[in-house]
Parts: structure tokens; C-alpha cells; sequence
């Protein structure tokens, strides 16, 4: 997709300006709640030395906006635990919570309304703070918000490297780097494919995204005197994901027809299907079985399983065996380019984006077509060729993506990102 094109206010000046702003009112904010309690470190960037033999303390800081922060925060301590053992302490907690309650009940119910009762407004919002100047005042206002209660936070478990999966909390702790309050190498974990300028902060200490095109995005942001720092890394989904699986048997454990191709229809965290009408149309149109995950969304599991006829299609509650589900279908039907596509990949199974949420949603699933990743459905009836391209088993495009959305896992993990800042030699 190319590089990101900014919109708006792109003088440099000005976004100097807005980018000291944030600074400013990170800095402010700090002092004003007396959350600094030694003297300002010589170097914004200088690094706790570790303690020889003592675990490597690692904080990772998210958010419950969705589901797709959490399952990376989640991924990520597994990956970690998996590669050292007992070498390591990691703590996954709500950074929203712990930097500001207010703000995060403000932002989880506000951000659940508008996806349930406009989620058009989301798409309004995503592109005003698009706008880099008005990302950087943003991020500077809820900086100010969420710092003290981080930086509180960060001084009680005094970790050895600290990294956030949410973007307003990743500005927090860059603004916290980038004024000297924070002596902590901190990682920012970009989620979003062709990521929004709110991901990402010339504080940080390393960006990390999960698509190797999305380096010259996120450098974009940045500038020669501030420059945005960004390696790919092997996305973290769970070792399971790898692993064989016996289709009949899972098929079986998910009530799912043993013949005949499965399409798995995925509304994440919160269980967001598609409107009736759209899954008649799949099923009038493909001889494609159809299982959806409901996830904990019970109301929508039972007007599913009351509607459609269960020789077409089986709705599937929350599980904790999304491995043994994809490894029983074929290909995935998502609305987000997050976790549920990246496990996908690891399947070798196709990803068709449909429906996503304007805003980040829309410009993620149009970075991963364009980047031969995945394949976005812009129309009804885009999505309906796809699928009957996908059925008839012989499209080399489908193909094609699979094979390249597989080598994103080629890359090295988030773990040695981590060794690297706390001075540690990474386990093999």
C-alpha cells in the first residue's frame, strides 16, 4: 500500500510544536502528582542494569478495548515464559486501568456504544486524529492523564523492560522516555497494520510490527531529529497454532460436517457476526458449511442456532481451543486483521477481511491486501466471489497469499527485542 500519507497540518514546525505539547503536559501532569520520586536520570534512554541471576522482569501494559490487545499482551508472556522459564517474571496489566480508572471506564464504554450504536462515528473520530497534529495533541491530553498512575506503577515493580499493546499507552510511556522521567526501555507493540500515528512515539525505545511493510509506515511519524525506530518481528500467536491437527476429530468435538469445505465466520472478542442477511446469502450462494464464533456473545448464539438450518451453519460459544477450531476449517471470514487473522496465517489457511470497522479497520484490511497478506471484500459482491473462488479450490492469488502470510513467520520473535533491551543473552 505504500507509504502512509499524512493528511492535514504537516509543517514541520507544527508538529514539533504539538509533539513538545505532549511533552510538556506528560511532563506537567508528572510533577503535579508527585510521582517522581528520585532525581531525573542523566539519560532518557539509559537502562536498568540487571541483577545478576534474578529473573528479567518484564511489564506489559493493555487494554480491554476489544479483544485484540489483550490476546497480544497474552501471546507475547507466553512466548516469553515459553523461551525462559523461570528466568522470567512477566505481569500483563490494564494500562488504562492503572494509569487513570476514569479514563478507562470513559474510553471501554464509549469505544463499546460506538461500535454497538454508531460505529460510523468511529470512523469520524479515527480520522481527526489521523491528522498527525491533532494525533500529537491527543496523545499529549491523555498522556497527561494515564503518566502518573504508569509511572507509579512502573516504580513499585521496577521492571527491567516495560512494553504496551495500546496505543494511547505506548504515548504515555514515550512522552515519560522522551522527558527523562522514565529510565525503563520501553517497546511498543504496533498491532494495526498500516498503524495510525497514535501508535507510535519518537520515546519509545523500539517499535515492533508484525508486518515487515509496515517499517517505512511507522518511520513516516518520525523525524531526522526524531526518528521512529521499528523492527518486524515473528507475530507471538501461541505454539499450538503450529502444531497438526486432526481435522475429523476436531470437527467432530465442534459439531462441524466431516465433508465439504468449512468457512469459520469470526466477529472477535465480542462476537460481532454478520447481519442475517449476509450469511443467507453465503449459504444461497456456496455450498460452504458456515461456523461462526460467537465468542461469550450468548444472545447472538442463540438467535443463530433458532435461525439458521444446522445442516448450513453452527454457531460456536467461547472456546479456548481456537487452535483445534482453525485447524477444522478452511479459510477465515474476519472483520479485523488482528489475532484471529495472524492465527490463521500460522494455519496456512486464506484470510478474507470483510466488514471492518471504519478507520484503522478499513486502512489495516486494505494495507493486508495490498501487501499480498490477505484478501479484503470491499462489496457484498466482491465477498461473495471470493468465496466462490476460494470453494473451487484452484485461485493461485488465494494461494499465493497464503504462502506469504505464512513467512511473516520467519522473522525473529519478541523476545529477543526484549533481551536485547535489558542487556540479557537471549535463550535459543
Amino acid at each position: 500500500m505504500g507509504n502512509v500519507v499524512q493528511t492535514g497540518v504537516t509543517d514541520p514546525v507544527a508538529l514539533r510544536a504539538a509533539r513538545r505539547f505532549g511533552e510538556l503536559a506528560t511532563d506537567a501532569a508528572v510533577r503535579v502528582g508527585g510521582a517522581i520520586r528520585r532525581q531525573r536520570p542523566e539519560s532518557a534512554r539509559a537502562a536498568v542494569e540487571p541483577v545478576p541471576g534474578a529473573p528479567l522482569r518484564v511489564r506489559i501494559y493493555s487494554a480491554d478495548l476489544g479483544s485484540g490487545h489483550d490476546a497480544m499482551a497474552n501471546a507475547i508472556k507466553g512466548e516469553l515464559l515459553t523461551r525462559y522459564g523461570d528466568g522470567v517474571s512477566v505481569e500483563v496489566r490494564n494500562g488504562l486501568q492503572v494509569g487513570n480508572r476514569g479514563l478507562h471506564r470513559f474510553m471501554r464504554d464509549g469505544y463499546a456504544a460506538q461500535l454497538k450504536y454508531a460505529p460510523g462515528s468511529y470512523g469520524t473520530l479515527y480520522n481527526l486524529l489521523a491528522n498527525p497534529v491533532a494525533a500529537n495533541v491527543g496523545d499529549g491530553v491523555t498522556s497527561a492523564l494515564l503518566a502518573p498512575g504508569l509511572l507509579r506503577d512502573i516504580e513499585a515493580n521496577r521492571p527491567d523492560v516495560v512494553m504496551s499493546t495500546f496505543p494511547h499507552v505506548t504515548a504515555a510511556l514515550g512522552n515519560l522516555r522522551a522527558t527523562g522521567h522514565l529510565d525503563v526501555p520501553t517497546v511498543g507493540v504496533v498491532i494495526d497494520s498500516n498503524p495510525h500515528a497514535a501508535w507510535v512515539h519518537h520515546g519509545i525505545d523500539q517499535h515492533v510490527v508484525l508486518n515487515g511493510a509496515d517499517l517505512p509506515r511507522i518511520a513516516a511519524f518520525g523525524s531526522a531529529e526524531a526518528p521512529v525506530r521499528g523492527r518486524a518481528i515473528r507475530p507471538p500467536v501461541d505454539a499450538r497454532h503450529f502444531a497438526p491437527v486432526d481435522r475429523a476429530a476436531a470437527r467432530a468435538e465442534f459439531g462441524l460436517p466431516q465433508d465439504g469445505r468449512v468457512l469459520l465466520v469470526s466477529g472477535g472478542g465480542w462476537g460481532l457476526a454478520l447481519p442475517d442477511e449476509e450469511l443467507r446469502r453465503i449459504i444461497d450462494s456456496t455450498d460452504l458449511h458456515v461456523a461462526v464464533a460467537t465468542a461469550r456473545n450468548t444472545e447472538a448464539f442463540d438467535h443463530l442456532r433458532a435461525t439458521f438450518p444446522a445442516d448450513r451453519l453452527t454457531p460456536i460459544p467461547f472456546t479456548r481451543e481456537m487452535p483445534r477450531l482453525l485447524g477444522a476449517s478452511d479459510a477465515v471470514l474476519t472483520n479485523s486483521g488482528g489475532m484471529t487473522s495472524l492465527e490463521t496465517f500460522a494455519h496456512e489457511r486464506p484470510v478474507i477481511l470483510y466488514r471492518p470497522l471504519p478507520g484503522h479497520g478499513v486502512d489495516g484490511a486494505d494495507a493486508l491486501q495490498a501487501d499480498g497478506l490477505a484478501t479484503h471484500a470491499r462489496t457484498t459482491g466482491e465477498l461473495l466471489d471470493a468465496l466462490q473462488r476460494f470453494e473451487a479450490g484452484d485461485d493461485p492469488d488465494l494461494a499465493a497469499r497464503v504462502v506469504r502470510a505464512r513467512g511473516l513467520f520467519d522473522a525473529a520473535p519478541a523476545s529477543d527485542v526484549v533481551a536485547e533491551l535489558a542487556h540479557r543473552e537471549a535463550r535459543p
